[in-house]
């Protein structure tokens, strides 16, 4: 018992259960439903002194680091720990596993290239994608090569602009009198500012504009492939060709932002009142002029240029150099400024001793420790002072580096404001390829002498005047054609009867498409043939026999409303056939202006990527290197990749391959042979090509059923606004796709798609083999061992479009292992005349090769 009693007295006294909770403490607005949560307590964590990657703490290096072996030894093991641990993290690993994705399917695709298919299908097919590229180049070659200072032979370049003369003020003629052009540096002898640049023979480049706009018209993009996509394929082509570009030399015309400005006040301005006037008020000369130029500004819209670029490709030397940092000095703005620093920055002057009791400022004494102190005060001010002087100064060095750099670079280029351009100038520079009904000179300079107001035989406008006239064509252009008739008008400002009527004759006029231009195309004369009149309620009976959707066909009364406002009777609504067929017409031309704007809007991603170089052309840059460097053979001319026919079809054929390989939806895609892939890409081309083709036999028997009546009397009806803009012979844009169909409507056909080749006679017809028929040009399977050809036609393999994607592997003078300058003249397989040497014979290296 009294064991248990001491026991009782060492250990603590219970307590009861109300004094083991915990105490809520509460405040005067906090509600005694909820209580508050108990504190805990947080650790906080040392700041770490080297840097580590982030999220990780506490750091764990490995065993070897924690050594004894010193301190850099640790520092050095927690470095190299770090890097490790930063290499391992999920964003680096992720990276990296999607740039070896990247290589990985870049390989494939290049070795399945070489596949026997590919090779026979790029062989067979060649003429029509030749075809295809010729329409869709946009680039030539010879812009390139600004060393060639030879006028156009059929242009009237070659000669420098005089200097405008005109009544001008004291200040013009005293900048005038300086000259336009100061003098250059050294006796270099420039070409004459407007010094057209030889260029025979269409386009033969394309550019990634061109190639991006062929993928969107044949609507590859966005179906089957991404911007990005199309982007890498292109960039990562392999058929390309190294293109060696002159430089651009700095012109060594100077002149000074005024005598620039002043030079192009004096030039005459255009006159654009007539444009302001409506469209059906203008003579034939004011829409000549306006459909012309709003033509040029459309071209030039879908290849995101401007005229001065046009000029700058032609005309490189028409460049100017606004001499922004003269040689005179300039006085500051505000000089007080930059004495603040200088001020600040200089010494202090230093305290007078203190003299002694007699007044000799010789006697010593000793020093106190104010003294002392004071003296280290004026040590560390004098530090303080000296480092500030030394940033100052190397920031003053620093900026007049800049300023004798950019002295050196010199100012900026532009186009010289005083170029002018003449009508066949303007011709030869900016005329889009395929252009329907281009202007003669002789009319182009008639609308010159209109915009000028002046009857000089040969008149010349600025770039920047021209420029803005084919801004407002546009515009005027745009607005116009939309005005005439609601058919064409944006939904938003249609009432909802407009709407719906548009919708039935758009929907109307597909199924007469669908029914009608398989077979025959006459077939379209028979509908309503023997009219007199077609009434809205023929047009819905003739809607429900071609069974179109109840949703498309509107009330009749509706539609009768909105037939009168096209050419139907105000009453009734009812319309001639003639009527009819135009009002299917502008249902159709509608579809076709929201087709136009949605690959327009599709090709504004290209305004990103597109390096706007209003100065020189793409691709080329202005050399800018001094003349030491140039002694010194230090200036490499800049090389671009050419891309031509090869590189055009390996894109698609990768595009393909990645198409249905990578991407495929199906096993049966995934792994169908490459012929098979190959087959779907002519077979998408085809069939987009196919339906352009159907869309334009359409439209032109629907005009043959409209007819070309004129209006009696000119007036603002819509008869006279269709004659005008949809019957008469004006300038037009035409796009590459409508060329090719116009031009090649059979191009996908197997006698103009396909290469003939010439087979012996036993071998026509029925392959034994394959028991397949060879197609009209002698082509026959490309599995096929007997028929397939490629033996014949598609080797030896240097005479192939895809011949630079197989490296030479042969050992011989004309291999790559011939050429071993890179090794040291000591070398052992280097003999004693400096030739390269292999250790064993040619029986040797066989014998390796049958073994391997």
């Amino acid at each position: 018992p009294k064991e248990k009693e001491k026991q009782k007295e060492k250990d603590p006294p219970p307590r009861s259960r109300r004094g083991d909770r915990p105490k809520l403490e509460r405040s005067p607005t906090q509600n005694l439903e909820e209580p508050r949560a108990a504190k805990v307590m947080k650790m906080k964590a040392p700041e770490p002194t080297l840097r580590l990657p982030p999220g990780i703490w506490p750091p764990l290096p490995p065993r070897w680091v924690m050594s004894e072996r010193g301190l850099e030894q640790w520092k050095e093991g927690i470095r190299q720990w770090e890097n490790e641990v930063y290499q391992q993290s999920p964003s680096q690993l992720r990276a990296l596993y999607e740039n070896t994705a990247k290589v990985v399917m870049g390989e494939l695709l290049s070795s399945q290239l070489l596949e026997p298919e590919v090779l026979h299908f790029a062989s067979r097919f060649q003429p029509l994608f030749t075809r295809v590229f010729d329409e869709y180049a946009d680039e030539h070659s010879a812009d390139l090569n600004h060393g060639d200072a030879s006028a156009s032979s059929n242009s009237e370049c070659g000669t420098e602009p005089s200097t405008p003369t005109g009544p001008t003020g004291p200040t013009a003629s005293t900048l005038l009198r300086q000259g336009p052009l100061r003098g250059a540096k050294g006796d270099e002898k420039q070409p004459p500012a407007k010094t057209l640049k030889r260029r025979e023979g269409p386009a033969d480049l394309m550019s990634f504009n061109a190639f991006f706009y062929f993928c969107t018209e044949f609507e590859l993009f966005p179906k089957h492939a991404s911007f990005d996509e199309l982007k890498m394929i292109y960039d990562s082509a392999e058929m390309v060709e190294d293109l060696a570009i002159d430089n651009l030399e700095v012109p060594q015309r100077r002149t000074t932002p005024q005598v620039s400005a002043a030079l192009a006040a004096q030039l005459p301005r255009v006159d654009l009142s007539f444009m302001d006037k409506p469209m059906l008020e203008m003579s034939d000369m004011e829409l000549q002029a306006t459909f012309f130029f709003a033509a040029l500004e459309q071209w030039m819209e879908s290849r995101f240029l401007r005229l001065a670029d046009l000029v700058v490709q032609r005309m490189p030397w028409s460049l100017e150099e606004l001499e922004e940092f003269g040689s005179a000095s300039v006085a500051p703005r505000f000089p007080e400024k930059r004495m603040r620093r200088s001020a600040i920055a200089a010494p202090k002057e230093e305290a007078s001793q203190p003299t002694s009791p007699s007044g000799n400022s010789s006697d010593k004494r000793a020093p106190s420790r104010q003294d002392t102190r004071n003296k280290e005060l004026k040590t560390e001010e004098k530090k303080v002072v000296k480092t500030v002087t030394s940033k100052e100064e190397e920031k003053k060095e620093k900026r007049e580096d800049e300023k004798k750099e950019k002295k050196d670079k010199g100012g900026r280029l532009q186009l010289a404001p005083w170029l002018t351009l003449s009508a066949s100038e303007l011709l030869e520079i900016a005329s889009p390829p395929g252009q329907g009904h281009l202007l003669k000179p002789e009319e182009l300079q008639q609308c010159f002498r209109m915009l000028l107001k002046t009857s000089s035989p040969s008149p010349e406008i600025s770039v920047y005047q021209l420029d803005k006239v084919l801004s407002k064509a546009k515009a005027i252009y745009d607005q116009t054609s939309v005005a005439g008739c609601f058919m064409l008008k944006p939904d938003s400002e249609l009432s909802f009867s407009e709407r719906a009527t548009r919708a039935f004759l758009e929907a109307l006029d597909r199924k007469l498409m669908e029914r009608f231009t398989r077979g025959n195309g006459s077939k379209l004369d028979s509908l309503f043939e023997g009219e007199e009149t077609v009434t809205p309620s023929m047009l819905m009976r003739k809607a429900v026999s071609f069974a179109l959707s109840p949703d498309t066909i509107p009330a009749e009364k509706d539609l009768a409303v909105s037939l009168a406002q096209i050419g139907g009777n105000r009453e009734t609504g009812g319309m001639t056939r003639p009527v009819f067929f135009r009002a299917l017409y502008l249902a159709r031309h509608h579809r076709h202006m929201q087709q136009t704007k949605t690959i327009k809007a599709r090709s504004a991603l290209l305004a990103q990527q597109t390096r706007r170089s209003t100065w020189w052309p793409e691709g080329s840059h202005p050399a800018r290197q001094s003349s030491k460097q140039r002694a010194k053979g230090a200036v490499q001319l800049p090389k671009r990749k050419g891309f031509r026919v090869a590189a055009f079809v390996e894109c698609l054929v990768k595009l393909a391959l990645h198409r249905l390989g990578s991407k495929g939806q199906l096993e049966l895609q995934r792994g169908a042979p490459t012929w098979w892939k190959c087959t779907w890409l002519l077979n998408l081309l085809g069939l987009r090509f196919t339906e352009t083709v159907r869309d334009k036999e359409h439209e032109d028997n629907l005009k043959r059923l409209i007819g070309q009546d004129r209006p009696a009397v000119k007036t603002k009806d819509l008869d006279f606004w269709w004659y005008r803009m949809h019957q008469t012979d004006r300038p037009r844009y035409v796009p590459p796709l409508e060329r090719l169909v116009r031009h090649n409507p059979d191009l996908f056909q197997p006698w103009k798609a396909e290469a003939p080749i010439l087979v012996p006679e036993d071998r026509k017809g029925v392959c034994p083999e394959c028991q397949e028929q060879r197609s009209p040009s002698g082509w026959g399977t490309p599995g096929c061992l007997s028929c397939s050809e490629i033996e014949s036609f598609c080797l030896p393999f240097e005479g192939h479009m895809f011949s630079n994607l197989v490296k030479a592997s042969s050992v011989g003078a004309n291999s790559e292992v011939s050429d071993m300058s890179y090794l040291s003249p000591h070398s052992e397989f280097v003999d004693e005349s400096g030739s390269f040497q292999l250790p064993f014979d040619a029986a040797e290296l066989s014998q390796s090769l049958i073994i391997t």
